[in-house]
């Protein structure tokens, strides 16, 4: 993949004026064409850029008190069309002392903005302008050429926070361990990592009118993951993990003795749901699954139908 643009020139030791892009024409790094290089083809011309001069967008970042908040991160994105709430952030700034933040240099065009207090750790709800939970629901946010978009202003709310702490065996660290929480009737989701000591807190937005999911993932490990599954946050906020030795669940997925090189395989039992990516080869591994009875499916494969395995 070949970019060109940035935020700073490092040839001339100075700011950027062009924003990122990739080739050919995206911001998205999952979008730009992929060059394969080899023995036979080691040189690729005609690779060319035609680069206009990026736009800045400019706000401030305080809560639902007015108080302002420094040091949170504002990330510029777009939906990438995975799904209806996916999206990729390609920028991104942290507010200052007073809560004010200028993002830059941006190519022209209409990007949806992210307030992200997960990235550095605040206890308050992350939300996209203005002030929605989706990212399908932000409101574009223009930005022009040489211009600054002033004035694309947050205030978040303190929300709903869970808590709770992570317990491992002796020898183990519950340090970093992912902490996955989604409510289970929409596409709203979040994470966070546990601190030195294994403990997390989270703040969520106030949606008492379903069930939601909260998730223990120890990924780089081989130790189980653990859910609390259907919880209803009016009646629980606190969440403690007490994981285990996990095991693997591997295969292949084949049509006529060829292999299948994409699609999503999922291990779904009463203690844990979790899945894996289908590799070039058409293989899969599940990790970190604490001991239990899963059903196995295989789908998200426009070409062949859904499977259980057995």
């Amino acid at each position: 993949k070949v970019e060109a643009g940035s935020d700073w020139n490092w040839c001339q030791n100075q700011p950027g004026i062009y924003g990122r892009v990739y080739y050919t024409d995206t911001q998205l790094y999952s979008h730009a064409v992929v060059f394969n290089i080899s023995p036979a083809s080691s040189e690729l011309y005609g690779i060319d850029f035609a680069l206009t001069p990026g736009g800045y967008v400019a706000g401030h970042v305080q809560d639902n008190q007015g108080n302002p908040i420094a040091n949170l991160f504002v990330q510029a994105g777009l939906l990438n069309g995975d799904c209806p709430d996916c999206w990729d952030s390609f920028i991104g700034s942290s507010t200052d002392a007073q809560g004010n933040y200028t993002l830059g240099p941006i190519s022209p065009g209409n990007f949806i903005l992210y307030a992200c207090t997960n990235c550095n750790g605040q206890i308050l709800v992350s939300e996209f302008y203005s002030g929605t939970y989706f990212a399908s629901q932000a409101q574009p946010v223009p930005v022009l050429s040489k211009q600054t978009t002033p004035n694309i202003n947050f205030a978040l709310d303190q929300g709903i926070v869970i808590s709770g702490s992570v317990n491992v065996p002796d020898g183990y660290s519950a340090a970093g361990t992912q902490i996955d929480v989604w409510k289970l009737d929409s596409n709203y989701g979040t994470g966070t990592r546990t601190d030195k000591n294994g403990h997390y807190a989270i703040a969520l937005p106030p949606m008492f009118d379903g069930y939601w999911g909260v998730a223990a993932r120890p990924w780089g490990t081989d130790l189980g993951s653990q859910w609390a599954h259907r919880v209803l946050l009016s009646q629980e906020q606190r969440f403690d993990f007490n994981l285990k030795t996990g095991g693997t669940i591997t295969g292949c997925i084949t049509d006529h003795g060829q292999p299948v090189s994409m699609g999503w395989v999922n291990a779904d039992a009463d203690v844990m749901g979790q899945g894996a990516n289908v590799g070039p080869d058409g293989c899969y591994a599940i990790t970190n699954l604490p001991a239990g009875e899963y059903r196995v499916r295989y789908d998200n494969n426009p070409e062949h139908r859904y499977a259980y395995y057995g």
